[in-house]
């Protein structure tokens, strides 16, 4: 995925810049959804931008889920071995927040619904987290996020360009043309090969002359 056509794509979002901890955030949520359909991808990063007021960043709400038995699915799901029930704050490391939501939204864990039940209606999708609250606002940043993923996974220029591998001379097949036979200034490939054919053809059956 090319990151700077991802990161140009969603800035117009951020008032066209955005500061490093955004950039944080943003990097937090796309290791989290790293194998997801894209509209999953899209709705949690949504979810995110509406849910931090676009800082991209856990604030308490959305860091630390709705009340204690999330604590509990979610120390159990990360493999935290108790250690967020101890300390809700690790809640608010984006890395931690950042799977909380996405564990979250696909597994139901805060309304009973999850987005398997509703994508790739964005509208609806809301649902997961709260009824219908800012429902439409939310899809669109949805379907701006989309967009920046299909743009990213479609765009090359981040990748390493291919260079041909050189060429061993000395290695290329050799076509040899009878000088018996009348030659062209230029001759093309087929004709060469052809003429290669015939002197491979004439070869053999003088080989099985000389045999018999």
């Amino acid at each position: 995925m090319s990151r700077s056509e991802f990161y140009n794509t969603i800035r117009p979002m951020f008032g066209g810049a955005m500061s490093q901890k955004q950039v944080d955030g943003t990097e937090a949520l796309l290791a989290a959804t790293d194998g997801l359909p894209i509209t999953y991808r899209a709705y949690l990063m949504a979810t995110a931008k509406h849910e931090t007021a676009s800082t991209m960043m856990p604030i308490s709400e959305y860091g630390r889920g709705k009340g204690k038995p999330n604590y509990e699915k979610a120390d159990k799901a990360l493999g935290l071995n108790g250690a967020l029930l101890k300390d809700f704050n690790l809640a608010m490391q984006p890395t931690i927040a950042a799977q909380i939501l996405v564990r979250g939204c696909c597994e139901g864990w805060f309304t009973g619904k999850k987005l398997s039940d509703y994508l790739p209606d964005y509208v609806q999708a809301r649902r997961v987290v709260n009824g219908l609250d800012k429902a439409a606002l939310i899809a669109g940043y949805a379907r701006s996020f989309e967009a920046a993923f299909v743009a990213a996974s479609d765009h090359k220029l981040d990748a390493p360009p291919l260079s041909p591998k050189p060429v061993d001379a000395s290695k290329a097949p050799q076509i040899v043309i009878n000088p018996t036979e009348p030659r062209h200034p230029t001759p093309s490939l087929f004709g060469s090969v052809l003429a290669l054919l015939i002197d491979w053809i004439k070869n053999l059956l003088k080989g099985n002359r000389n045999v018999g």
